[in-house]
């Protein structure tokens, strides 16, 4: 409850800073002090009457489950528990080599049998998601994966990488805070999941993007996975320092397109010599 509070808080601080009469951005006023602890009360009530709903309402209609290495997934259709374990333990040996990695994780997942039904729960994703090509839709909050569909038995790698990326959302929760996905760098938030959870090769990892999400998210989502291993693996940042802003997205490019530039380009004109 008090980090819910606190989150909120730092999140309406954030949002005054740009919505507020530039003249009071730097100091407290009665009327901003009344408006951000109403403010608060209310999305924090909200938020409590969401997550009470839906832990009462949501298995109800996911009658089948299957518990394994901390996870529990519910289903519409009846899961076959040899696949959901094969799935979770990938699932598992992706996520334990985050750096914010931590054990005895308890994450609920929630497979939709439709697009339709995802929909009516999560209207506000409809509505302002702009990437409605995408082959799946999903979601975290409070250690709830929610993906709008996904075929267990013939579209295991995608569901892996699926489940694996929102996992590490909510390590990123549970470590910076659960207004995190407000306040942390958009490049930051999504590229570590990406790093964490795909092939090191950046043409397999493309490719993955395009079988996974089609439309407009492609490329955003391969430019922040690139310019987070680059920060970690070549400018020597840590997964603390791209939270906590302490990295710049600037000096992160310029140093990036050096590399392409001076070493990666020139690698694979040669390797590609040494092949024709």
């Amino acid at each position: 409850m008090a980090e819910l509070k606190k989150g909120i808080h730092e999140l309406l601080k954030k949002l005054l800073r740009i919505l507020w009469p530039y003249g009071a951005v730097n100091r407290d006023t009665p009327a901003k002090t009344r408006l951000i602890k109403g403010t608060e009360t209310i999305l924090t009530v909200s938020a409590l009457l969401w997550l009470a709903s839906s832990t009462v309402l949501l298995p109800a209609w996911f009658p089948h489950n299957e518990e394994h290495y901390g996870y529990t997934v519910y289903s519409q259709e009846k899961l076959d528990s040899d696949q959901i374990r094969s799935v979770l333990s990938a699932v598992k040996a992706k996520t334990e080599k985050s750096k914010i990695y931590t054990k005895n994780e308890k994450i609920s997942v929630y497979l939709y049998g439709s697009r339709t039904l995802f929909d009516i729960f999560f209207p506000g994703l409809v509505l302002f998601n702009n990437d409605v090509e995408a082959n799946y839709e999903n979601y975290i909050m409070w250690s709830r994966i929610h993906i709008s569909y996904a075929d267990v038995s013939s579209d295991v790698t995608n569901l892996v990488d699926l489940l694996a990326h929102e996992t590490v959302h909510d390590l990123q929760a549970k470590r910076y805070g659960f207004f995190s996905h407000f306040l942390v760098p958009k490049w930051v938030l999504e590229g570590y999941p990406e790093y964490v959870v795909s092939n090191p090769d950046w043409r397999k990892y493309k490719n993955r993007l395009i079988r996974v999400r089609s439309g407009k998210k492609v490329y955003p989502y391969f430019k922040y996975w690139l310019l987070v291993r680059h920060a970690i693996e070549k400018m020597g940042y840590s997964v603390d320092d791209l939270h906590e802003n302490k990295v710049s997205r600037d000096a992160v490019e310029k140093s990036l397109l050096r590399w392409l530039e001076d070493e990666e380009l020139p690698r694979l004109m040669k390797l590609q010599s040494e092949q024709a």
